[in-house]
C-alpha cells in the first residue's frame, strides 16, 4: 500500500516513531487538495478544485504499519483516509501513482484549533496514548484489581502514581527511535506502584501519618490540575525545548491551588484524604485526588491566569532557575537533636511517603546539606522544590525561565503552596561568558547583594547582624561562605549536555515578597561583571577567601556602607542591564 503525506509523517524521524520504521520515499504533488496550515492547529487536506498539495508518496506500507498510522490519525474521527491519484515527480517526467491519503474531518479538526498546538504535540499525544495503554497491561496491578475502578480510572491512578516515570517514557522514545515503547514500558513494569503498608506496622511513622499522607494528597491534587492545564492550554504555556517544559503550567497551577485553598482543603476533609486510612492504599488516595480535581478544575479560571501571564511577561536573555527551602523550625533542619519539627519531623519520612514520585514536577526533594543520595535513605533536611530540576539524583537539569517576573511569581506561589514556615531562597544564573577566577571581587558589591536579599535583623541579645552568615546557615563544615557557588547541571542523563550556573545562596526566602528587584540586580550584576564565584566547582585553589573572611567579619557587625559606593553599585546594575543582549537592552526601559 502506498501512502501520500504532507505534514508530520513527511519526517523519517516521525515515521520510526509512529510505524516503527521508515519507507521508500519519493517527491509527488496532490492535484485538487488543499492544505490548511495555522499557528493555531496541525496541518490537513480538503478538496479544493485547481489547488496542489506537496508532499512525498511512501512506497509498500505494510499492514500492520498501516493500522499503527490509522491510529496516530485518528482515521474516522479527525481524519479520513482515501484513496486518490497522486502525481510522483522525478528527473524522468511525471506519473500517476494510486495511494491513500488522509483527508481532514473539519468539524473533529475544529476542537484542536488551539494558540500554539503544532506537529509535536500531536506526536506527544499519540505516543502518551501508547504509553497509557501499555502501563495499563503490564504495570503490577494488584492495589487496582481489588477496587471497583474501570478502566479509565485505573489509567489515571497509574499515570499520577507512576507521573515522572511517564514523562521520561514519552521522552525517552522521542529521542531515541531505536528503542521500543514496548521495551521502555517492561523496564517500568519491574517497579511496583508505591505502597503504605509498611507505614502500618511502625508507630514513629505514624505519629507524622496524617500530615505526611495530606501534604501527599496536595502534590496530587496539584499534579492533576498541571495536567489538566496543559490538556487545554499546550500551546499556552510553552516553553522554548532548553528551559523546563512545565515552568509556565505549573506557575499557574500553583496560582489555581493557592486561591482555592478553602474548597481545596473542605473537599479532602469530605473524602476523608487529609486523615491517614490503615485501610487504605495509595491508589485509594489517588483516586479521591482526580475525584477532586474533576470536582474543583474551572477551565475559565485558568483562562484568566494564562491572559495575566501574557500582560506581565518580562523576558530577558540570561536562563535563570531557582530553590525554594521550607522548615518548620528552620536553620534547625539538619540539626534534630537541637530542635524536632513536630509537624513532619524534618521530613525524616520523606521517603516513606514516596513523596519524590508526588513532588517530580516541582523537583521536590529532602535538602540534608549533604550529598543526593540515589538510596533515598532517610535522613533530616528541609524540603526544597528545585524548580527544572526533572532527576534529583542524576542531578538532571533545565533551567527555568528567562523571566524574572515569572521566576518571582513560581517563588511566591510555591512558598505559599508548601504551607511550611519559608527559610531560604537560591537563584541560578547561567554566566553569559566564561569566568575569570582571578578576578576578585569588590566586597562592597557583595554586600550590596546582600543587602537586597539576605537577612539583616537583631539577635536574642538585640545586636544587628546579617543572620544568614553569622547564624552559619550558609556557612558549610569547611568554613566555605556559600555566598555564590559554580554549578555543572547536566540536561541528560548521559550527562553529554551540560551547563555552568552561578547559584547564589545567600537569599532568605520570605511569603509573598518582590524578588524582582533582587532577581534583576543579580542578572545586571553578572552581565556588567561577570563576577567569580566564591566556591568554584572543581579547583578548590579558587576558592574566594579573602572575600569570604570580610562577608563573615561585615555579617557579625554591619556598617552602611558608603554613598559612593551604593551609586557605584547600583550603576553597574544598570550597565549590565542596558546591555544585556550584544550592548542593548533586553527588558523595557520601564522594566528595567
Amino acid at each position: 500500500m502506498n501512502l501520500f503525506v504532507y505534514g508530520s509523517l513527511i519526517s523519517e524521524h516521525n515515521q520510526k516513531i509512529v510505524a516503527g520504521k521508515i519507507f521508500k520515499r519519493e517527491k509527488a504533488v496532490l492535484k485538487n487538495f488543499r492544505k490548511v496550515t495555522s499557528k493555531a492547529c496541525f496541518p490537513f487536506i480538503i478538496p479544493y478544485k485547481h489547488s496542489i498539495v506537496d508532499g512525498y508518496v511512501l512506497f509498500d506500507i505494510d499492514d500492520e504499519a498501516m493500522h499503527k498510522i490509522d491510529k496516530y490519525e485518528a482515521e474516522g474521527d479527525l481524519y479520513w483516509r482515501k484513496t486518490v491519484e497522486a502525481t510522483l515527480l522525478s528527473d524522468k517526467g511525471e506519473s500517476l501513482v494510486s495511494c491513500q491519503v488522509y483527508v481532514g474531518n473539519v468539524k473533529s479538526i475544529k476542537k484542536y484549533f488551539l494558540p500554539g498546538t503544532d506537529v509535536e504535540d500531536r506526536i506527544e499525544k499519540y505516543i502518551g496514548t501508547k504509553i497509557d495503554e501499555l502501563i495499563l497491561e503490564n504495570i503490577p496491578n494488584e492495589e487496582v484489581q481489588e477496587t471497583h475502578y474501570n478502566l479509565e480510572e485505573t489509567r489515571r491512578i497509574k499515570k499520577e502514581l507512576f507521573g515522572a516515570d511517564f514523562e521520561d517514557l514519552l521522552h525517552t522514545h522521542i529521542e531515541n527511535q531505536n528503542l521500543p515503547l514496548e521495551y521502555l514500558t517492561k523496564k517500568l513494569a519491574k517497579k511496583n506502584l508505591p505502597s503504605l503498608k509498611k507505614i502500618h506496622s511502625n508507630p514513629d511513622i505514624m505519629l507524622y501519618a496524617n500530615n505526611y499522607i495530606s501534604f501527599g494528597v496536595k502534590h496530587m491534587i496539584f499534579n492533576q490540575v498541571e495536567d489538566r492545564i496543559i490538556a487545554d492550554f499546550k500551546g499556552n504555556v510553552k516553553v522554548k525545548e532548553e528551559f523546563y517544559m512545565h515552568t509556565i503550567s505549573v506557575m499557574i497551577a500553583l496560582a489555581f491551588m493557592n486561591d482555592n485553598q478553602a474548597k481545596i482543603q473542605a473537599m479532602m476533609e469530605y473524602y476523608c484524604v487529609n486523615l491517614f486510612n490503615e485501610k487504605w492504599e495509595y491508589t485509594d488516595y489517588t483516586d479521591k485526588a482526580i475525584k477532586i480535581v474533576d470536582a474543583v478544575y474551572d477551565r475559565e479560571e485558568i483562562a484568566r491566569y494564562i491572559e495575566t501571564v501574557k500582560k506581565n511577561r518580562h523576558e530577558g536573555s540570561i536562563p535563570l532557575g531557582a530553590e525554594v527551602e521550607f522548615s518548620t523550625v528552620g536553620r534547625y533542619a539538619v540539626e534534630h537533636e537541637k530542635m524536632v519539627d513536630p509537624v513532619y519531623n524534618n521530613f525524616h519520612y520523606f521517603h516513606d511517603f514516596d513523596f519524590t514520585g508526588r513532588m517530580w514536577k516541582l523537583g521536590g526533594h529532602i535538602d540534608d546539606h549533604k550529598f543526593p543520595d540515589p538510596l533515598m535513605s532517610r535522613s533530616f533536611g528541609f524540603l526544597e522544590y528545585a524548580f527544572g530540576r526533572s532527576k534529583i539524583y542524576e542531578d538532571i537539569s533545565k533551567p527555568a525561565t528567562l523571566d524574572p517576573w515569572v521566576l518571582n511569581r513560581l517563588i511566591n506561589e510555591a512558598a505559599k503552596f508548601s504551607g511550611i514556615r519559608p527559610h531560604s531562597l537560591h537563584i541560578s544564573i547561567q554566566p553569559p561568558k566564561k569566568i575569570q577566577f582571578t578576578q576578585q571581587n569588590d566586597i562592597n558589591h557583595l554586600i550590596c547583594l546582600l543587602l537586597l536579599g539576605g537577612d539583616l535583623g537583631m539577635d536574642s541579645n538585640q545586636k544587628l547582624r546579617e543572620k544568614r552568615i553569622y547564624n552559619k546557615e550558609i556557612v558549610d563544615k569547611n568554613g566555605y561562605v556559600r555566598f555564590s557557588l559554580e554549578n555543572i547541571h547536566f540536561q541528560d542523563i548521559e550527562k553529554v549536555h551540560k551547563t555552568t550556573v552561578i547559584e547564589y545562596q545567600f537569599p532568605r526566602l520570605y511569603a509573598s515578597h518582590n524578588n524582582q528587584p533582587l532577581i534583576m540586580a543579580l542578572k545586571g550584576y553578572q552581565v556588567a561583571k561577570n563576577p567569580r564565584p566564591l566556591c568554584p566547582a572543581e579547583d578548590l585553589t579558587n576558592v574566594a577567601d579573602y572575600e569570604m573572611g570580610k562577608l563573615m567579619s561585615w555579617a557579625s557587625a554591619p556598617t552602611p556602607l558608603p554613598d559612593k559606593k551604593i551609586y557605584e553599585f547600583v550603576n553597574i546594575i544598570e550597565d549590565g542591564l542596558m546591555n544585556e543582549n550584544n550592548g542593548l537592552p533586553v527588558h523595557k526601559i520601564t522594566y528595567i
